[in-house]
């Protein structure tokens, strides 16, 4: 069991991530209009889980490999946004954040430079998009600009690491091609103005991308496998499909009661989360050196709980039922925070067995 300078900070790190993924929970609880007192930060709930939550912990997953452990400080930095966001200074939490952004930039380039490939590309296209965001959000406070930029970022980061994936696979040069060329679609559509043609071109390229990664991607040979690999199979086909569903719903018009509502958590809980209760079970033990996955069969309840409570919230979305919107949002934090926490046990059981195995072999 690895005990370094490496695992020590991302364990000082984790908190802050997690933190702030309870803040945006808890903000998006209020913004739906639950009564929730709370500071202002509730305005800032969108930046908090893109900015705070997904940028810590990616950059964190990125820097933990690199020789030089002083890096680590990055994604501390980029988690103190928190701080300044729950002691009502967005602008220096903005600040934090530009300052993460950026660094996910030159890590992302070192790693293109390093070990040119085609994920290491897209992954420092991903932070470009990540920094664009920020920066024009900090330039007028209008978020709906950044929000395009953000899906870009989530999008070519995790399509980057199912890509990398991909090279096991007898995917060929057109198939890949496909891929390009729905990611081309994909960057067009965020560059143009949304609510002008920019809106139908991001669509196509969600929904293209969604398309791709159920038939290329390594979902139908995990779902045949068992425990962790089928687990993980099927939460990557089911975000899959929520991407393809998210394509569709950003390629609609816009008289739908709660349309806004309906786009955003079809991508960040849909696709997003599925991707993140797929790979945690993975990717934490990794920064933290354990040479172990994080499984459990009861991490399905929260895989089937996030997906029913969605369908619910959309449902809901698109019919205006506003009751029912306020409690399938609420499930859906619910869930979240029980799937963490249950990680959270998953990780201290872990820890002991392994603590007991060095004990005996040492004895």
């Amino acid at each position: 069991m690895k005990t370094s300078f490496a695992v020590y900070s991302a364990l000082a790190i984790l908190p802050l991530a997690l933190l702030s993924l309870l803040t945006g929970i808890v903000g998006g609880w209020y913004r739906l209009g639950w009564y929730i007192p709370i500071s202002d930060s509730a305005g800032h709930h969108g930046l908090i889980m893109v900015g705070s939550f997904f940028g810590t912990l990616i950059l964190l997953e990125k820097t933990a490999v690199l020789p030089q452990k002083k890096v680590l400080l990055l994604p501390f930095v980029n988690g103190l946004s928190l701080v300044f966001f729950l002691a009502g200074y967005p602008s220096s939490a903005m600040l934090c954040l530009l300052v993460g952004a950026t660094s996910l930039i030159g890590v992302c380039f070192y790693f293109a430079q390093k070990y040119p490939s085609d994920h290491a590309t897209l992954q420092l296209a991903g932070s470009l998009l990540l920094a664009a965001g920020h920066l024009l959000l900090s330039l007028k406070w209008l978020y709906p600009l950044a929000v395009p930029y953000w899906i870009g970022f989530l999008l070519c980061t995790i399509t980057s690491e199912r890509l990398e994936l991909t090279k096991f696979l007898p995917v060929r040069v057109f198939q890949k091609n496909l891929l390009w060329a729905a990611l081309a679609i994909l960057f067009i559509g965020i560059l143009a103005p949304f609510h002008i043609w920019g809106q139908s071109i991001l669509a196509i390229g969600m929904a293209g991308i969604g398309l791709w990664l159920l038939k290329y991607d390594m979902v139908t040979i995990a779902i045949r496998k068992s425990g962790i690999h089928r687990y993980s199979g099927i939460l990557l086909g089911t975000g899959y499909i929520w991407l393809v569903i998210s394509g569709i719903l950003t390629g609609l018009a816009t008289d739908i009661p709660f349309y806004y509502d309906a786009l955003l958590h079809t991508f960040f809980v849909g696709f997003v989360f599925n991707m993140i209760f797929a790979h945690a079970p993975i990717i934490l033990p990794s920064v933290l050196g354990w040479i172990v996955k994080l499984y459990s069969p009861v991490l399905y309840i929260w895989a089937i709980f996030l997906q029913v409570s969605l369908i619910v919230r959309i449902m809901a979305d698109i019919n205006g039922w506003i009751s029912w919107r306020l409690s399938a949002g609420m499930i859906n934090g619910i869930t979240i925070i029980g799937f963490f926490l249950t990680i959270l046990v998953l990780s201290i059981q872990t820890r002991s067995r392994i603590r007991k195995s060095l004990t005996v072999t040492r004895g």
